[in-house]
Parts: C-alpha cells; sequence; structure tokens
C-alpha cells in the first residue's frame, strides 16, 4: 500500500514539475524536463510492483522518496531567492500566469492541430 501512495505522489510530482517547468520560465532549467521524467518513470514503477515491495525494500524507498523530495525543496528556495524583486512581483501577478496558460494552451492547439493535418490523407 505505501508503494501505491509514494508511485501516485511521485507521478503527480514529476507532472507538477513538468508543468512548472513549462508556465515558469524564470525558475526552470534546461534539465527539469529529464528529471521530471525520472521521478515520474520512478512513480510507474512503484505502482506496477507494490506487491513485491515489502519490508526492508519499501523502507529504502520511503527514505529515498523522502530525500529526493527534500532536495527538491531546497532546490525550488534557492531558486527562487535568486529571482530579482521584480521577476518575485510579476510571478505575483494574475496577468502573468493568464499568459503562460495561454501560451502552454496554443502551443498545444498548435502542436494538436498539426498533427490531425499530417495524418489526414491529401
Amino acid at each position: 500500500m505505501p508503494a501505491l501512495l509514494i508511485g501516485y505522489l511521485a507521478i503527480s510530482l514529476g507532472f507538477s514539475i513538468l508543468l512548472a517547468s513549462l508556465l515558469l520560465a524564470e525558475l526552470s532549467r534546461p534539465r527539469d524536463a529529464l528529471w521530471s521524467a525520472i521521478i515520474m518513470l520512478l512513480g510507474l514503477v512503484l505502482i506496477n510492483s507494490y506487491e513485491s515491495l515489502d519490508g526492508s525494500p519499501m523502507l529504502v524507498i520511503l527514505l529515498g522518496f523522502l530525500i529526493i523530495s527534500r532536495l527538491l525543496i531546497e532546490i525550488s528556495q534557492y531558486r527562487w531567492q535568486q529571482l530579482s524583486e521584480e521577476e518575485k512581483i510579476s510571478l505575483k501577478t494574475l496577468n502573468r500566469w493568464k499568459d503562460s496558460f495561454n501560451q502552454v494552451f496554443f502551443s498545444g492547439k498548435k502542436t494538436w492541430f498539426y498533427n490531425i493535418r499530417a495524418i489526414q490523407p491529401s
């Protein structure tokens, strides 16, 4: 049971890191997508093999997940401290978030329609 919970938490954490790197370009770094994919892969492995993880292997996985979570918190605090005051203020405004969501939505929409046109026979 704890493996399932940690697996679902890992998938949601990886997805949130991926989404944050898309929405908050000021806080993202080039390898954030890779690390979020690795965290989501860890979650999938935990969900698929939760029955075989009992006892000490589960304790190791739990402690590893806690260490990864602590490291992510420290990294995010460090990145926040590196921002200028103008960037911190702009991240707190509603217009900044609307613009970010619109950019992600329209780029996804453009990709979707491009793929649909590529699939359709001429």
